[in-house]
């Protein structure tokens, strides 16, 4: 990517806890001027903005008051994915009510929507006079309903084809197309053998950059040369 392109990527985030009703900037203080820096910051909304009670039986859940979404765009995102194992946690009403809140704030979101072809679109984005399109997709797999359907709401599922021919399509009206995936296992510092070769088609299709979440720790960074790329 171009030297004068500036992005923030930051990892799982979730209010569920003692703040989860307590919306404030403080959260965010110390990194707020890094995000805000940057063209472009995006972040794993890793749970529902809703004041619903209503939550999912049989799994931990996670939440946060709706008016966390001010606060995000105030400490500087732009963007958030939703495609994630938390953002169902409160069902269909969960989801609906949490991109409402984006939209009343004028925070974009991406992998997630009232049916599979909203969840699964590309969202756009300019920076330095360069459009970038992102990509989200989730591979954790969830007990409890998760995932879009063809009339139902939920979050985007890493389909390979799908997702390579999406990124084929999206990449024809974009300089850049970035891929947030929700995958990995938990606490392990590496990705598997399988996400890497997944990844390596992915880049092959024409993805230029990958950004994986959910482990809960850092990973590697892995550059594919250009040359090294598939055909397509």
């Amino acid at each position: 990517m171009r030297s004068d392109l500036k992005m923030v990527a930051v990892g799982d985030i979730s209010f569920e806890g003692s703040k989860a009703e307590i919306p404030n900037t403080k959260v965010f203080e110390s990194v707020a001027p890094i995000l805000k820096d940057a063209g472009v910051s995006i972040g794993n909304l890793e749970n529902p903005l809703t004041n619903s009670n209503e939550k999912v039986q049989g799994k931990c859940t996670l939440r946060g008051n709706t008016g966390w979404a001010g606060k995000l765009v105030h400490d500087g995102f732009s963007l958030v994915t939703l495609a994630n194992n938390h953002v169902m946690d409160f069902g269909p009403e969960g989801l609906t009510k949490t991109i409402y809140a984006l939209k009343m704030v004028g925070l974009r979101w991406v992998g997630g929507g009232s049916n599979v072809s909203e969840a699964c679109r590309a969202v756009f984005l300019e920076m330095n006079g360069l459009r970038l399109a992102f990509l989200a997709r989730s591979a954790v797999i969830v007990a409890s309903p998760s995932y879009a359907g063809f009339n139902e709401p939920g979050v985007a599922f890493l389909d390979i084809s799908e997702t390579k021919m999406r990124i084929i399509d999206s990449k024809k009206a974009a300089d850049y197309l970035i891929v947030l995936l929700h995958w990995g296992l938990e606490e392990y510092r590496y990705p598997s053998p399988s996400q890497r070769s997944i990844a390596s088609e992915l880049i092959d299709a024409g993805a230029d950059l990958i950004i994986g979440h959910h482990p809960h720790v850092l990973q590697g960074i892995e550059r594919i040369p250009f040359e090294e790329r598939g055909d397509l």
